[in-house]
C-alpha cells in the first residue's frame, strides 16, 4: 500500500512517540454525524432495490429494514468462538494517503491553533502491528478484529457492493429453504446465512463515506472491539442481523458481559486500555490506547511538520525527540506549503 498519513497535533503527536501507543477513537465520535449510519441508509435503499428485482410485491417490502439498529455496535469475532452472541464497538485510526494537504492540516493538525505533524506510517506494517497487539489483547480478557483498507466515496460503487450481499443473502436463504431439507438443517442454514451476511456487511460498513468527504482520501484502521469494560447499556448491547431481529451480548452462561470480567480504563499496563477525552464538540469521547512499543520502529517512517514559521526549530526538535525514543530510521520533513498565518 505505501505510506499512509496520520494527521495530529503537538501534544498527541509527542504522546504517540514518546510512549509508543496509538489512540483509536469510538466510531460513534468521530467528525463525521453520520458515521457507519451512512451505509445503513445505503442498505435501506439497496434492499427495496433487490426485492423489487426478484419480484417481491410492494406491501411486502420492508423500506426501514435497519430501522432498529445501532450502527456504532456489530457482532464480535469472538461469537462463534465462545457459542454466544458477544457485540463488539468499531474504534478506528484515521490517516490520509496525501500527506500534504492544507484542509487536512487545518482541520486534524492546527485545531488547536498551533502546527502539528502528519505522522506517516507504512501502510502494511502498521497493519501487522495492530494485528500484533490484538493478539496480545485475548490475554487480557477481550477481542480485537483488524481491518484496514482504503475509504469509498463513490455512492454508485456503494449501492453496488451492498447490493451484490443482499442478493448472495436471499440466494443463501432460497438454498436453505429447499423442501426436501430436515425443518432443523433449514433452521440452522439460515441463521448461518443471516450471520454471514451481517459479518460481511459490518466489515464494510466502516469502509463507506459521503463524497462531501473525498478530498481526505482517507485510508482507515477499524478495530471491531470487544469487552472493553464498559457496562453495556440495553441499548448499545443490541446489533441487527438483518432480519430484523434483535440480539444481545451474552456470555455462554447466559450473564449479561459484566465489567468486572473485562479489562478498564485503569489497566494501562494491558496491551490496550479504554480511556476518555473531552471532545472538540465537549462530548466525552472514549478511546482505546494500543501498545505498539516493539513495532513502532517498523511501522513509523516519517515526520512531516505542518506549515509553520518555525520550520527550521520545528525539525531539530523532532529530530531530537526521535533519535531521543530510539526511532532511528524516521525521516524528517517540512510542508511543502508556504502560509503566513
Amino acid at each position: 500500500m505505501g505510506t499512509v498519513y496520520h494527521y495530529t497535533s503537538p501534544e498527541a503527536a509527542l504522546s504517540i512517540i514518546r510512549d509508543r501507543k496509538l489512540r483509536c477513537t469510538d466510531c460513534e465520535y468521530l467528525n463525521d454525524a453520520s458515521e457507519l449510519a451512512y451505509c445503513y441508509q445505503l442498505y435501506d435503499q439497496a434492499w427495496v432495490d433487490v426485492q423489487h428485482e426478484l419480484g417481491i410485491p410492494e406491501a411486502e417490502i420492508n423500506r426501514q429494514i435497519t430501522r432498529y439498529a445501532n450502527p456504532y455496535v456489530c457482532e464480535s469475532a469472538a461469537s462463534e468462538t465462545l457459542g454466544a452472541s458477544i457485540s463488539a464497538r468499531y474504534y478506528v485510526l484515521c490517516t490520509s494517503t496525501c500527506g500534504d494537504d492544507v484542509v487536512l492540516w487545518e482541520n486534524y493538525a492546527n485545531a488547536s491553533g498551533v502546527p502539528g505533524y502528519a505522522l506517516g506510517f507504512d501502510a502494511d506494517a502498521l497493519a501487522s502491528s495492530l494485528e500484533d497487539a490484538a493478539q496480545q489483547s485475548v490475554s487480557d480478557g477481550f477481542s480485537i478484529e483488524v481491518l484496514s483498507g482504503p475509504v469509498c466515496y463513490d455512492q454508485e460503487k456503494q449501492l453496488s457492493s451492498i447490493k451484490s450481499l443482499v442478493r448472495d443473502y436471499f440466494h443463501a436463504l432460497h438454498e436453505s429453504s429447499s423442501p426436501s431439507a430436515h425443518p432443523i438443517d433449514r433452521v440452522v442454514r439460515e441463521e448461518i446465512a443471516r450471520s454471514n451476511h451481517w459479518a460481511k456487511v459490518s466489515s464494510f460498513s466502516p469502509f463507506m463515506k459521503s463524497y462531501s468527504f473525498s478530498g481526505e482520501r482517507e485510508y482507515r484502521f477499524v478495530l471491531k472491539i470487544a469487552g472493553l469494560g464498559e457496562q453495556m447499556t440495553s441499548e448499545d448491547s443490541h446489533y441487527l442481523d438483518f432480519a430484523g431481529r434483535h440480539e444481545k451480548a451474552r456470555y455462554a452462561d447466559g450473564d449479561s458481559v459484566r465489567r468486572a470480567d473485562c479489562p478498564t480504563a485503569c489497566d494501562q499496563d494491558k496491551s490496550a486500555a479504554l480511556c476518555f477525552r473531552s471532545g472538540r464538540c465537549g462530548a466525552m469521547t472514549p478511546y482505546i490506547k494500543l501498545d505498539l512499543s516493539s513495532v513502532l520502529d517498523a511501522a513509523l517512517v516519517s515526520v512531516r511538520i505542518a506549515p509553520s514559521a518555525e520550520r527550521e526549530l520545528s525539525v531539530r526538535g523532532m529530530e531530537r525527540l526521535l533519535a531521543y525514543s530510539g526511532l532511528k530510521n524516521v525521516s524528517v520533513e517540512c510542508s511543502s506549503t508556504r502560509l503566513r498565518f
